[in-house]
């Protein structure tokens, strides 16, 4: 029992960290930073398998479209961090 909540406790400290980017960084940052904190980035790259390398090449081709599309709300906000969330939705849910 004391395990599982060990991983729990730590599953939630990495994500308040994580939401505690949103501020600083831009969502292709923040992306890039999950992925290598994980261990996913690292794990996909690792496997040379058919499979696993079109799982790698898919994460690049999010985190460049994600790159892509933070420089073109950045050409259309004069390059002002956007509130993504604020932008969408109208608030910002956390």
């Amino acid at each position: 029992k004391g395990g599982t909540l060990n991983t729990i406790q730590d599953f939630v400290t990495a994500i308040k960290h994580f939401q505690g980017l949103l501020g600083k960084k831009n969502a292709y940052e923040v992306a890039n930073e999950v992925g290598k904190q994980t261990g996913l980035l690292k794990e996909l790259n690792s496997d040379k398998s058919v499979e696993g390398l079109a799982r790698y090449e898919n994460i690049q081709e999010l985190l460049n479209s994600i790159k892509e599309f933070i420089g073109v709300v950045g050409a259309v906000l004069g390059n002002k961090p956007p509130d993504f969330f604020k932008i969408v939705f109208g608030f910002r849910p956390f």
